[in-house]
């Protein structure tokens, strides 16, 4: 038991004497046998003769679709016995693929708006005393900024959700307040775009956690809905209580998602139209805030759509239990 990770113990017949709870979770084990075909062909190359020897296996475990990765420690200690000590190895490996995708998205997301002002800069300086020219690119200038800026404070903002706990010590945050704060942080942008949104709420219910983190999170779906809302210029939010969760959904009616678009859309960096969101400042980080911080609140962001009929975002929050409810 004082064996790290999964722990098989072999005789010299390369039978099975031993295994850890572990290894039979993993299915590596029936009676004495080694199920896993790539495994068992490994012990078996095994050499008479050998001390100590690694390994690493991949394999597609069927029963949970996914592809896993583990690390084999092969040690011979006496009379033909083998110990394999064996290192389940595939989240680690996905967090660290995650990790290093993370930065090639931070880098090229970053180098666009940077590339972007560097031409402008120059073009600007080349033209001399050409005003029409000065003035086209300076113009250009703002948009480019607002992008950057938006960017970078939607990093800082996930690196820090991602590592906070708002359940550790939480505050009791009304839903009826929690709309009106993303109503009036939004305001602005609704107006902009002549966007109007109706508000369906009829509960008096409240959740506990962050009131600012869910206040964002509710924010980025109502920008995300003023953006790709269609012709009639409508966002509608719904708010509906449940025995256990409370639903705060957000819907537009624009072109909607495609199923495809869907199963990746609360990915970081993640776009479904490329073009419309870089020209309106979009980081393609909102949607992954709003997995994030519905998560770490104990509830979960989804997604509804029917392609051409617009789509629906829902935050699924816990509702507070206690009797001092606002």
């Amino acid at each position: 038991n004082l064996l790290p990770g999964i722990v098989l113990l072999l005789n010299e017949k390369r039978e099975v004497v031993y295994f850890s709870a572990d290894a039979a979770i993993h299915g590596l084990v029936r009676d004495r046998d080694i199920t896993l075909k790539e495994l068992n062909k490994y012990v078996k190359s095994l050499k008479p003769s050998f001390i100590k020897a690694n390994t690493l296996i991949s394999h597609y475990n069927k029963e949970n679709k996914i592809s896993q990765q583990l690390d084999i420690d092969a040690i011979q200690i006496e009379q033909g016995f083998i110990l394999l000590l064996i290192n389940d190895l595939t989240y680690a490996l996905r967090i660290e693929q995650t990790r290093r995708d993370f930065i090639a998205n931070i880098s090229h997301e970053l180098k666009t708006p940077v590339s972007a002002l560097e031409l402008l800069s120059e073009a600007i300086k080349e033209a001399d005393d050409d005003v029409e020219s000065i003035k086209k690119f300076s113009e250009k200038i703002p948009n480019e900024t607002k992008r950057l800026a938006n960017l970078i404070k939607d990093i800082i903002d996930l690196s820090r959700i991602q590592s906070d706990n708002p359940l550790e010590a939480p505050e009791i945050v009304s839903v009826s307040n929690l709309i009106s704060s993303a109503l009036d942080a939004v305001e602005s942008i609704a107006n902009k775009h002549n966007v109007k949104i109706q508000v369906n709420n009829g509960i008096k219910a409240s959740v506990m956690g962050d009131e600012k983190q869910l206040t964002t999170a509710l924010k980025n779906l109502l920008v995300n809905a003023i953006y790709h809302t269609g012709d009639d210029n409508l966002v509608v939010i719904n708010a509906m209580e449940g025995e256990y969760f409370v639903d705060i959904e957000v819907k537009d009616s624009g072109e909607g998602i495609s199923p495809e678009d869907q199963l990746r859309i609360f990915e970081r960096f993640y776009r479904v139209d490329t073009a419309r969101s870089r020209n309106e400042g979009g980081s393609g980080i909102g949607l992954s805030l709003v997995k994030h911080i519905c998560n770490n609140h104990g509830g979960r962001a989804m997604v509804e759509s029917i392609p051409g009929k617009g789509a629906s975002f829902t935050m699924q929050l816990p509702i507070n239990q206690t009797l001092s409810d606002i």
